[in-house]
């Protein structure tokens, strides 16, 4: 193959359709309104000083993560610890937001964007989820792309410009290249994760399925067709492990990439009807939108009669080219970057943990792209329901975090008892046998206690407050009962603001090598 036919090929594998790229950029727009309205009926409880993570235990909990005692991570929300503060960084981000969707001023908006974004994750780790981290590196490779190349208030001021090399409609830049590539590692190391017993026997979507936390309707409904969870626990492990290498076939590109999309479309809204878990699903299907082929968009533009402008009246040249050369070898260096990191993840062979030393992860630390992609590897064998017993001043007993009479029975629908999908993921986080996350558990009952009895009357402050965690054992496929272990996370008198916290049936379990999810 000569140097002219291997840029051919390197165009058809990761070349991009610029108005598949507005449509990305739209469709991201939207999602982080969408993100910033979902947090922000938490944001006094997951971003304040008087919340469940004040930046003192944040900065610690940081601090163990390094291993070296340094706090490698950055984040404007922790410059004021106001409930004020985060109101107005939630603003400027909502306008942001909203002029990158119409595609105003598109590439120093992305970059705002991305910016907020990275600095409200950093804020509070304990909710993040690999939906966030594919958030992140998402809008970083977006800063990057001529989003407001076609289809954006840019292109109608004629002031959109592109580093990249533009073939047609289509470009080719380190960013589509690390766009595609963060596709490709979504599924491929989420899939390799999978590569163990559990998985290979067929039974592991039945404990997933079993986890109420997280299960819809529909997701329970699977349980009485084991047959039907055994083939989609063997097909996810074909379409992550396999199907993610035709993204780097250059031939019949549009054929392929229509099929990939078709699977991996289909993949997300079936776990979309079966879980719930936040916008993973909604931001991986937006990633896709930046691959539609071509002829799809071409279908689109007659469709609509957008009749758009040719690519010499459009794309004007940036005024820095020196700039434009380091900021393009950046974006290289970083796509190989990210993929050393996530191969440094592939547990099943230790050796491979040398790609990333530890000496090198400061640059990932430092930039707040900490990436690593698990989903379900290893299933949990508990599903966690929780209890806030409060006793009132009036002598009445009050579950405060659901708002209802205090009730020891199994909830019907644990998912329902939660109120979205952030406290899901902190209260998933906190039954870990994981010693770094015992703090937060008296910390929630703490803030949840002065919430309520900051937003009640006197009669109804809390006079004492028991917080209990139910873990059901999850038996897949076995006639034996299941059993269930009770843990009592914290107790608080307001009277002295005593607190205990009660370890005792963790250390049992850590003693019987028995782990928890």
């Amino acid at each position: 193959m000569n140097k002219l036919e291997s840029q051919s090929c390197w165009r058809r594998i990761f070349g991009l359709d610029l108005r598949a790229l507005s449509l990305f950029r739209m469709a991201m727009g939207v999602l982080l309104l969408v993100d910033l309205w979902m947090r922000s009926h938490s944001m006094e409880a997951m971003y304040t000083e008087a919340g469940i993570l004040p930046t003192g235990m944040l900065f610690d909990y940081e601090r163990t993560l390094t291993g070296s005692g340094q706090v490698m991570m950055w984040s404007l929300h922790t410059l004021g610890g106001s409930l004020q503060w985060q109101i107005f960084l939630f603003v400027i981000a909502a306008i942001a937001a909203i002029l990158m969707t119409v595609g105003y001023r598109t590439t120093v908006v992305t970059i705002i964007s991305w910016i907020l974004l990275v600095s409200l994750q950093a804020r509070n780790p304990l909710i993040i989820h690999s939906g966030d981290t594919l958030f992140r590196v998402a809008m970083f490779w977006a800063m990057f792309l001529p989003l407001g190349a076609v289809w954006s208030v840019d292109a109608r001021r004629r002031v959109a410009r592109t580093t990249a090399t533009l073939r047609g409609f289509e470009i080719v830049s380190p960013a589509t290249v690390g766009l595609i590539m963060t596709l490709f590692s979504l599924y491929f190391f989420a899939g390799v994760a999978k590569l163990n017993d559990t998985w290979f026997s067929g039974i592991a979507m039945e404990y997933v399925s079993r986890l109420d936390i997280y299960s819809t309707s529909l997701g329970k409904r699977l349980r009485d067709f084991p047959g039907i969870l055994k083939s989609i626990t063997w097909s996810t492990l074909v379409i992550e492990v396999a199907l993610p290498f035709l993204l780097f076939v250059p031939w019949h590109k549009h054929r392929i990439r229509i099929f990939l999309m078709i699977v991996f479309c289909g993949f997300h809204i079936g776990i979309l009807m079966t879980m719930k878990l936040g916008l993973f699903q909604y931001t991986s299907i937006c990633i896709w939108l930046a691959l539609v082929p071509g002829g799809i968009m071409n279908w689109l533009d007659s469709r609509f009669q957008s009749n758009p402008v040719p690519d010499r009246e459009l794309v004007k040249p940036l005024r820095f080219i020196a700039v434009s050369h380091t900021i393009n070898g950046v974006a290289a260096f970083l796509v190989v970057y990210f993929l050393l990191w996530n191969t440094a993840n592939i547990y099943q062979v230790p050796q491979l943990a040398n790609a990333m030393p530890k000496s090198c992860q400061f640059i990932g630390r430092w930039l707040n792209m900490r990436q690593q992609f698990a989903m379900f590897d290893s299933p949990p064998a508990y599903s966690p329901w929780f209890v806030y017993d409060a006793k009132l001043s009036d002598g009445s007993c009050v579950d405060i975090f659901r708002n209802t009479p205090v009730s020891y029975e199994r909830p019907y629908s644990v998912l329902a008892t939660m109120p979205e999908h952030h406290w899901r993921g902190f209260h998933r986080n906190l039954v870990r046998s994981d010693d770094r996350f015992v703090p937060f558990r008296k910390s929630a009952a703490r803030f949840l206690m002065n919430h309520w009895n900051a937003t009640h009357d006197k009669s109804q402050q809390v006079v004492s407050l028991k917080v209990t965690a139910f873990l059901d054992e999850i038996r897949p496929y076995s006639n034996e009962p299941a059993g269930q272990m009770v843990m009592v996370w914290a107790r608080i008198d307001s009277e002295d603001s005593g607190e205990r916290l009660f370890d005792d049936l963790l250390k049992q379990m850590k003693e019987k090598g028995e782990i928890l999810p």
